[in-house]
């Protein structure tokens, strides 16, 4: 065992060690000798040594083996500790991706980072409206290890689409999905890149101008794949709901709960989304950036197997603060998607 990647271990005086910063796993040892907080502090070295490696030292730096064993149970019982792979265990982290696993298993005790990776290498997730924000979703999955991207958008690359997410000015009026598979091939040549259904994805990423629409996802509905909806307002960014079919609620669900509090609600929504067609809503390069960052986030969490916080909600950015707000949904009774049987 070793102590988990990025933890600290500060010193807090005579007798004294806390390990880790973070409120939600950091912990006091107390009352402790000064060989045996010689010893602790050693955790912390780069090399980060395994817990048998310190025992095993223990009796020359007049420390009980006994005695360390217990205090690094401890550790073990508070979930400081992980295990020390063997050599040849199992899947190798690629290089670029190492800080994402210190990280992973940091915030994620238990989680094997090797094993994540293989994951999403193995992953297919398709991404569907490449502006700028579709752009940084792209490019944060391939940065975070997804082996296949399908992207898909038919429409040629704006001036406005340039910056943020990858485009430049040359790829101006070409169509978005193929200038998005150059840009992909550049920045990140291990990942696949693809437009076609030969792939069935794991989880579809859509993005919308103005406002959702159901329609759009029916055919994920009807196969059980999980999507993630993001939509581009008038002044700011919908990042939810992620739908989990017949789990969590659909896009219809929140057309039909908006319905219950306007009953022209579906009149104004086709009016919004044919507005987003014809002329689409600016968007600020610091929420794209922001709001795409979130967006593949949701997506990586379900792909290393979590729930996204995103099932059963939705997140809304907007500038100057660019402050996150969460607002639940709950599945509508009108809506029937409840019986759709989740892939």
């Amino acid at each position: 065992m070793r102590l988990r990647s990025n933890l600290r271990v500060l010193e807090r005086g005579r007798g004294q060690l806390q390990l880790g910063a973070d409120p939600r796993w950091a912990m006091l040892l107390t009352d402790l000798t000064e060989p045996e907080r010689e010893m602790l502090l050693r955790l912390r070295d780069p090399d980060r040594p395994s817990t048998s490696t310190l025992i095993d030292k223990a009796a020359l730096r007049g420390v009980s083996a006994d005695r360390l064993r217990a205090l690094l149970a401890l550790l073990d019982e508070a979930g400081l500790l992980v295990r020390t792979p063997r050599a040849g265990d199992g899947p190798r982290v690629p290089s670029a991706l190492l800080d994402d696993a210190a990280a992973i298993e940091t915030a994620l005790p238990g989680t094997p980072g090797a094993q994540t990776f293989t994951d999403r290498r193995n992953a297919v997730v398709a991404v569907s409206g490449l502006g700028r924000l579709g752009m940084v979703v792209a490019g944060t999955l391939a940065a975070g290890g997804i082996g296949t991207l399908l992207l898909d958008d038919t429409r040629p690359v704006r001036p406005a689409d340039v910056g943020v997410g990858g485009f430049r000015e040359r790829d101006v009026g070409a169509p978005r999905a193929r200038a998005a598979a150059e840009v992909m091939m550049r920045a990140y040549p291990s990942t696949r890149t693809g437009s076609g259904r030969a792939d069935a994805p794991d989880v579809v990423v859509m993005v919308f101008e103005e406002a959702a629409d159901p329609v759009r996802t029916a055919r994920l509905m009807a196969e059980g794949v999980p999507h993630l909806a993001v939509t581009i307002r008038e002044a700011d960014v919908v990042v939810g709901p992620f739908v989990d079919p017949g789990q969590s609620p659909c896009l219809t669900c929140l057309d039909l709960h908006r319905t219950d509090q306007d009953s022209l609600w579906p009149e104004l929504a086709t009016q919004l989304r044919r507005a987003g067609r014809l002329a689409p809503a600016g968007l600020d390069t610091s929420l794209a950036a922001l709001a795409g960052a979130m967006a593949a986030a949701h997506v990586l969490a379900r792909v290393d197997g979590y729930r996204p916080a995103t099932a059963g909600a939705s997140i809304e950015m907007s500038i100057p603060d660019a402050l996150p707000r969460m607002r639940s949904w709950e599945m509508h009774p009108g809506c029937g998607c409840i019986d759709v049987s989740p892939r």
